[in-house]
């Protein structure tokens, strides 16, 4: 992977989407919803043994690190997939709950065409 591809990244962040919401016009208008999101940390390395980049929560004081942005900074939705051990898996993750129970994941560029060849480019 060359560094144009890696340096696409720099700056970037996944975050988990918990609402989108407008505030009541007493309070200012916006050009656009808001959305209250928790933070991943920033994409850093990429794991050789899976060709992904992981990533975990960020977090400050042991809370989620979070945050209320407009939905016009939001680039795209990507694919967060949990990052597996050799334990077996859990059977009480669900595709419900798998964001709230896993602690690592991986961003599934293999979801996305686009983040698929962005990254494959040479």
């Amino acid at each position: 992977m060359c560094n144009l591809t890696r340096n696409f990244f720099t700056g970037l962040r996944a975050a988990q989407i918990r609402v989108i919401f407008t505030l009541p016009s007493q309070y200012g208008s916006f050009s656009h919803p808001l959305a209250y999101i928790e933070w991943f940390r920033p994409f850093t390395a990429i794991d050789e043994a899976v060709g992904m980049y992981k990533v975990v929560r960020s977090t400050c004081n042991r809370a989620r690190h979070s945050a209320v942005v407009g939905v016009n900074q939001i680039l795209q939705a990507c694919h967060l997939a949990p990052k597996f051990g050799s334990a077996p898996v859990d059977c009480s993750w669900t595709h419900l709950n798998v964001l709230e129970k896993a602690t690592e994941f991986f961003l599934n560029h293999y979801n996305s065409f686009d983040q698929f060849a962005m990254l494959q480019a040479n």
